[in-house]
């Protein structure tokens, strides 16, 4: 599962399977997939 939050610091999670994901992370993770221009698009 993925636990994605944009602001704070959660208490990590006890199952190792849970992955959280900050706001670096994703802003990483959508220029990794070439998603800017879709996420501009969705926003706007």
């Amino acid at each position: 599962m993925f636990y994605v939050h944009h602001a704070g610091t959660p208490k990590p999670p006890e199952d190792s399977r849970v992955v959280l994901i900050g706001p670096d992370r994703l802003a990483q993770m959508v220029m990794d997939a070439g998603l800017c221009q879709w996420l501009i698009e969705k926003v706007s």
